[in-house]
This record gives structure tokens, C-alpha cells and sequence, in this order.
């Protein structure tokens, strides 16, 4: 979690400062080695196929989870002897 905060943080300023022109991300220098890198529309094509990307991975994640999870519950009334009641 801590790799992902960092990276997370980090990753949003640099595309801010690619994206927003009043963002200097080596303050206080005023060098904007990253304005306008990319188009405001490439970027915006990038995080959405990011974005679909990201989404495959968590779906086929939680997919295989609860195949998983599934798989090692036991199911009731089957296999198992009869309760005395």
C-alpha cells in the first residue's frame, strides 16, 4: 500500500504537470520541463485506456477471489454426516 501511495501521489503530480500549466513539479525552480509533453487529449485517452485496463484486472481479480473462496468453503448438508437432534 505504501509503494502504491507513493506511486500514486507522484504519478498524479506528473501528469498535472504535463496537463496544468501553473504546476512546477521541481519548485522552486520555474523550469516546466513537462508542459504540454502530450496533448490534453492524449493524456486524456491514456487514463481512460488506463482506466478500462485497470478495471479487466479488478474484475478478473475478484473473479478468481471468489472462485477461490468458494472452492475451500465447505458446502453444507453435502458430504456430512446427519445431525442427532
Amino acid at each position: 500500500m505504501l509503494i502504491s501511495g507513493i506511486l500514486g501521489v507522484w504519478l498524479h503530480v506528473a501528469i498535472d504537470a504535463i496537463y496544468h500549466w501553473d504546476v512546477r513539479i521541481f519548485f522552486p525552480s520555474r523550469a516546466k520541463p513537462l508542459w504540454r509533453l502530450l496533448t490534453q487529449q492524449q493524456i486524456e485517452i491514456a487514463c481512460a485506456v488506463l482506466f478500462i485496463a485497470a478495471l479487466i484486472l479488478y474484475t478478473f481479480t475478484f473473479i478468481t477471489y471468489k472462485k477461490q473462496k468458494n472452492a475451500e468453503s465447505p458446502k453444507k448438508g453435502l458430504n456430512q454426516p446427519p445431525s442427532a437432534v
